[in-house]
């Protein structure tokens, strides 16, 4: 972007991270939005428990996923917008302890005996508020560390905290169940250790490399170059491109030519929600996050209980099993990361190679619906390989394509989008999600009947 003058108003380029920079923002932000699925996971490993041992109904369990899925997307509207405006490591400390108090809050009610079902709701609705700023915080900071030509590399590996966060909230559902805990470490035990990691990562932490310097011209330095930058070395004119100062007395022109050096560093702007939307990508982008994310958060909320009953199978070993999905998702997101490197190195689009391993899920969906029921070692089989066809996939949509609309928006003389854009994809899809969500309750009902 250009300003007058022919000055240019980028922000100032950023200094190259070093590997142990990378790595340490790697971790963090990977471990971090790890815990944010762990403490997610433990209420759909406990939905057997809670149903069994707390007299909740299937219905009021449904309507904690949806007030869930509500209060996440509402929170991700305005998070994305908030996010690329002010410094995101703070809002993902912020989220990080507000997950961690009402998850342990949610728990705390099997001590204090709670059964009020407006607590509940309270809790886990607020709960997803917080969640809402933990995706957007952490892909807006890895954008910031991951560069054009690695990104679906990286991305691909390091989307994997979704999966694996959802691994070790339902291990820590079977292990505090294996070891006759009830179902309120679930929820406590995660939360403690997500809070610590939060002051690890206020600590440790940083939002973006440092930026470099760009050299100021000093009083004595403007006073002898005023007439070779009006005028040029040769007195012939001005220079191409040089700003055209105004006849006056040289304190005058000396104040011009310090607004002109700063106006090469000013901001970069801000943009609307509108403009977000109608940036290259967004509309299609978010339209198959919608869709995508109805199958994903469907398996993610209900297949440990399918599982229990279809099946037969104890809490425990049905959360296992759902936890092969999750192992597919991260193998699937790995591959993909790859092959989109790939891709990109010969001017290909990511979406290239997320298509087809969407259209291969329809048919592995299909499949499994018919042998869930039949040998357990195919169903455990058709399980990894569906997550890693739709989990894989969704891994790639939700970070490395949204960092690359933001880096491509920041090439234009825009602020980073990336938070926006993720904003405005996942509310649109969360929304769908906690509607859709009914009709998952009404599936299990006709099952049950």
């Amino acid at each position: 972007m250009e300003s007058e003058g022919g000055r240019s108003k980028e922000p100032l380029p950023r200094k190259p991270p070093s590997k142990a920079q990378q790595a340490v923002v790697f971790v963090l932000t990977f471990v971090c939005y790890a815990m944010f699925h762990v403490t997610r996971k433990a209420l759909s490993s406990s939905k057997k428990k809670l149903e069994l041992d707390w007299g909740m109904s299937v219905q009021f369990l449904g309507l904690l996923d949806t007030v869930f899925l509500a209060c996440y997307s509402v929170g991700l509207l305005f998070a994305g917008h908030v996010i690329d405006r002010t410094n995101p490591k703070v809002l993902l400390v912020i989220g990080s302890f507000g997950t961690a108090t009402t998850a342990a809050l949610f728990g705390a009610a099997r001590v204090f005996n709670i059964h009020s079902e407006v607590y509940f709701g309270a809790m886990w609705g607020l709960n997803g508020m917080f969640q809402s700023l933990g995706w957007p915080c952490c892909v807006s900071i890895m954008g910031n560390w991951v560069g054009k030509n690695s990104r679906g590399r990286t991305f691909g590996i390091w989307s994997s905290n979704l999966s694996l966060g959802n691994i070790c909230g339902l291990l820590v559902g079977t292990l505090c169940f294996q070891i006759g805990a009830d179902w309120e470490m679930v929820f406590l035990g995660p939360a403690a250790f997500m809070a610590v990691w939060a002051i690890l990562v206020g600590v440790l932490l940083r939002a973006e490399p440092d930026r470099q310097h760009r050299p100021m011209a000093t009083v004595s330095d403007l006073k002898t170059s005023l007439n070779d930058v009006h005028e040029g070395p040769h007195g012939d004119g001005p220079l191409p491109g040089s700003p055209m100062l105004l006849p006056g007395p040289p304190s005058l022109r000396k104040r011009q030519l310090q607004h002109i050096s700063h106006e090469a560093a000013e901001p970069a702007k801000n943009l609307s929600w509108f403009q977000v939307w109608l940036l290259p990508g967004v509309i299609g982008y978010t339209l198959a996050n919608v869709f995508l994310r109805f199958v994903s958060y469907a398996v993610f909320f209900w297949l440990p209980l399918y599982i229990s009953e279809a099946l037969n199978e104890t809490v425990g070993i049905a959360d296992l099993m759902s936890s092969l999905f999750d192992a597919g998702g991260a193998v699937g997101g790995v591959t993909l990361g790859l092959i989109a490197d790939l891709v990109t190195r010969q001017g290909g689009s990511k979406s290239m190679v997320i298509m087809p391993s969407l259209l291969a899920a329809v048919p592995a969906f299909y499949v499994y619906s018919f042998v869930s029921n039949g040998v357990l070692a195919f169903n455990c089989v058709m399980t990894f390989v569906c997550g890693m066809l739709i989990n894989g996939s969704y891994n790639i949509l939700v970070s490395a394509i949204p960092a690359e609309i933001g880096a491509l928006s920041q090439l234009r003389g825009n602020k980073s989008t990336t938070a926006s854009v993720i904003g405005w994809s996942s509310c649109v899809g969360c929304f769908r999600d906690g509607v859709a969500h009914y009709d998952v309750l009404c599936c299990i009902q006709c099952v049950r009947v």
